[in-house]
């Protein structure tokens, strides 16, 4: 999830330098703002938590579960940010991201044993559900 935070405050970024939709801005620069502390919290956590040293029992399942929900994200979002308008392609683009995000959060809840992650996970589902929503009816309005 840290890796994928950090690309969409690098998405969202690019937006603010090429978007000119107010309401993709302001989403814009919402996501770089709630992400990054996200982003904090992990690295934080992480460096507190080392890796384990042994596989659990369903450590294998969790990780077809992340390939799985990241193949499926990547190639929407690549077909999403070939749009030549920068708005909708933040849109196009950011929608599958935030859809992975979910994905990747719901695995968290399925497999996480950390409370401090698991309340991470829950969050994430929270806000980045509202912003689909956002994004679907922008992209809908917007003849996406």
């Amino acid at each position: 999830m840290l890796g994928h935070h950090i690309g969409a405050v690098d998405m969202a970024e690019i937006q603010l330098k090429y978007g000119t939709d107010k309401e993709m801005r302001q989403l814009a620069q919402d996501i770089i703002d709630a992400q990054q502390s996200e982003i904090e919290q992990m690295q934080t956590w992480l460096a507190s938590h080392p890796d384990a040293t042994e596989a659990t029992p369903d450590t294998k399942a969790m990780q077809q579960a992340y390939a799985h929900g990241m193949d499926a994200m990547h190639g929407e979002m690549m077909a999403g940010i070939a749009d030549p308008k920068p708005d909708m392609a933040f849109a196009r683009g950011m929608l599958p991201h935030h859809k992975g995000a979910v994905d990747m959060a719901k695995v968290e809840l399925k497999y996480g044993k950390d409370p401090e992650m698991l309340q991470l996970a829950q969050a994430v589902i929270d806000a980045q559900q509202s912003e689909i929503e956002q994004m679907q009816n922008w992209i809908a309005k917007n003849g996406g």
